[in-house]
């Protein structure tokens, strides 16, 4: 009797995480075909209060390996930053091994002189694991030694809110959000159905249409990534981090 007691118990659990799920499920669906999340992963990357203009120095925060897209885009940004603000020292924070000329860190960096930066503008603090490691670290090593007006900081767009607070957090308060937004494609991607090769199952014609080509998968990505940030968010502010 206490085990099938205890089967129903499972069961009746597994039943309502199994409903739970469904829901969700369909509510991310429902999500994909309207702009929402767009707008939603937009807000992470602005509306964050800037309270310096001239920034001293740059900071990249660094994202996986190399190349990747998400590196490229912040050091396409950090170039365009070093264009603007000539003088300013650039701070790679990204773990990494700089007596290695293949880790990912100095590939980064080899990026940076690639995109017009000299060499000796690129400054490196590898030992952060995270956002709080990292922001930490700048100000220990650089806050703390020459104690900059003003830090231009830049990171993903949705990476930009809890980057920010964890860094004014760590002490470190005047600062330059610069979100790598990527510019929108502006081509036509609608076509002609009939390509001239005859079908081997019917199928629906999408050469006019984008939402399911496209947009649908686009903003389901951008759902999954503000997921996993506002649950970031909720840890860091648990820990006492943001």
């Amino acid at each position: 009797m206490q085990r099938f007691r205890i089967l129903r118990i499972v069961l009746r659990i597994a039943k309502s995480a199994l409903i739970i799920a469904g829901c969700l499920l369909l509510f991310f669906v429902v999500m994909a075909f309207t702009t929402k999340p767009f707008y939603m992963h937009h807000r992470l990357g602005s509306g964050i209060e800037q309270n310096c203009f001239e920034p001293e120095v740059i900071v990249m925060l660094g994202a996986g390996g190399m190349p990747s897209g998400t590196n490229l885009m912040r050091l396409h940004y950090t170039a365009e930053a070093h264009r603007l603000f000539p003088d300013c020292m650039i701070y790679l924070l990204h773990p990494g091994d700089t007596s290695d000329a293949r880790s990912s860190l100095m590939l980064m960096a080899q990026e940076l002189i690639i995109r017009g930066v000299p060499e000796h503008m690129i400054r490196f603090l590898p030992r952060g694991k995270n956002t709080r490691a990292q922001a930490l670290e700048f100000y220990e090593d650089v806050c703390k030694k020459s104690d900059p007006a003003c830090v231009l900081l830049v990171t993903s767009p949705s990476h930009t809110q809890r980057s920010v607070l964890s860094f004014r957090k760590a002490g470190v308060h005047n600062l330059i959000p610069f979100p790598a937004f990527e510019i929108p494609f502006e081509g036509e991607l609608r076509y002609d159905d009939d390509l001239g090769k005859k079908r081997r199952i019917m199928a629906p014609e999408t050469g006019g249409t984008l939402s399911l080509r496209y947009e649908f998968w686009t903003q389901m990505n951008y759902q999954l990534i503000i997921l996993r940030e506002y649950l970031a968010l909720a840890y860091y502010w648990v820990r006492g981090w943001v």
